[in-house]
């Protein structure tokens, strides 16, 4: 408030430890605004009418916020935001949402490196050659995810076999036909060739 030209500050009370503690355990020791709890984050008492505006410690006027609702929050009303607090929680479910997709990437792609890398490993050993066309390994790579260890032995059945270099993928491919035909499981991933019915 100002009075003569200067600004004369409102007498503020502290929230005492009681009341804090109160507020805390009536909300849950959860933030109101997000839902995040007190293992997640520092969980403070926020005024719902902000002090600045003439708020005062009434428990009806004290809520639980985590420190970013607090901090975002500052000195205006829920109503005074641009965000509305209940968009919070459905934005931290999206957060979380996409966090855990974002894992879920992450480890698919450390699972299809590893693939990758026992592919590789094994088809060089097997061949003794020092490396293998991209599209080779590719597909070699989609095989091992969809049938999984039994590439492995295709791959050492071919390399046991009479077959140039350049003919092996064809060779593994032709395998893989005989194998999968035996499956009923599997049948549905082999199309006839040209003249079969």
């Amino acid at each position: 408030m100002w009075r003569a030209g200067f600004f004369v500050m409102k007498s503020i009370r502290l929230v005492s430890k009681r009341l804090r503690f109160q507020i805390l355990s009536r909300d849950g020791f959860q933030c109101r605004y997000c839902g995040v709890t007190a293992t997640a984050s520092e969980l403070r008492v926020d005024h719902v009418i902000p002090i600045a505006q003439g708020g005062g410690n009434e428990p009806e006027n004290l809520v639980t916020a985590c420190h970013p609702c607090n901090a975002g929050k500052s000195d205006k009303t829920v109503s005074q935001l641009a965000i509305p607090i209940a968009d919070k929680k459905q934005r931290r479910k999206e957060m979380l949402a996409q966090k855990a997709a974002l894992a879920a990437v992450k480890e698919s792609q450390r699972v299809r490196q590893e693939i990758e890398d026992t592919v590789l490993s094994f088809y060089c050993e097997a061949f003794g050659v020092d490396s293998i066309r991209k599209s080779d390994l590719g597909l070699l790579v989609f095989f091992f995810t969809r049938y999984g260890e039994p590439v492995l032995e295709w791959m050492r059945i071919a390399s046991q076999s009479r077959v140039r270099q350049r003919d092996v993928m064809k060779y593994i491919c032709g395998i893989r036909r005989r194998w999968c035909s035996e499956r009923p499981e599997f049948a549905g991933d082999v199309q006839p060739r040209g003249g079969d019915v």
